[in-house]
């Protein structure tokens, strides 16, 4: 039988780690884009070399996504800005913001009635203030086939309100669309915790047990469970009110 070989691997020809990738990123963002990467990477908090990698790949995804100056669009991976970090930029309107407007403000006033009558009456049925039909409040298979859409209740919910932000963005100064988009999509989210509240869906009394009925009534008249959907109804609020904020 033939004697086996050994086979060694030269020196640089195994596996490559990625930090390798993000040091030729580094490099570029350097050369390409300096006092964007060096702003960026001197506010970032670097303890060793993978943060400070990691800061280098940021400032080279800044440098290729997003303009220099206030407002410059984020890729949403890099954007976790909180809503009471974003500034507002007033006089950036280009277009006619009244229709855009008009839909941001029937929306808080929508929930601030779903607030109003929680307050008065905990049972009561707020599905229609969100944009969405009474007990159909879950995104599910069947229920996209029943509507006849593609889009599940939740999603098609969804859909419609990411459309108001993306009229705002038609009627804005470009360089307000990282923050407005960021806005958006805490606007969104904001919206996504109050639909999905355990509280939030009024038992069909066609379908649900007379003890699930009962389970759920008791809950919603808990005052501290009622709190946390009053709590997350008015963080939507908020939110939409910052967006009004760009557009008046």
């Amino acid at each position: 039988a033939a004697p086996e070989m050994a086979v060694t691997m030269a020196p640089g020809r195994g596996k490559r780690s990625p930090w390798r990738a993000a040091a030729v990123l580094v490099l570029l963002a350097c050369c390409l884009r300096p006092r964007r990467f060096l702003a960026f990477s001197a506010a970032a908090p670097l303890g060793g070399r993978r943060e400070l990698l990691g800061a280098g790949l940021a400032g080279a995804l800044l440098g290729a996504f997003g303009a220099d100056g206030a407002g410059a669009a984020l890729p949403p991976a890099l954007d976790s800005r909180g809503l009471s970090t974003i500034t507002v930029t007033t006089g950036a309107v280009v277009g006619d913001a009244a229709p855009v407007l008009a839909t941001l403000n029937d929306l808080v006033k929508q929930a601030e009635k779903a607030l109003e009558l929680l307050a008065t009456d905990p049972k009561v049925d707020i599905a229609p203030f969100f944009g969405l039909q009474s007990f159909n409040t879950e995104d599910s298979i069947v229920k996209s086939v029943q509507s006849k859409s593609l889009d599940s209740p939740l999603s098609e919910g969804a859909s419609k309100l990411r459309a108001a932000v993306s009229s705002m963005e038609a009627v804005l100064d470009p360089k307000t669309r990282g923050d407005v988009e960021r806005v958006g999509r805490l606007m969104v989210t904001a919206w996504y915790q109050v639909v999905r509240d355990k509280l939030f869906k009024t038992p069909d009394s066609r379908t649900s047990g007379f003890l699930d009925t009962m389970s759920y009534t008791s809950a919603r008249e808990k005052p501290e469970s009622l709190a946390k959907l009053f709590g997350k109804i008015k963080a939507y609020i908020q939110s939409l009110r910052v967006l009004i904020q760009f557009v008046q």
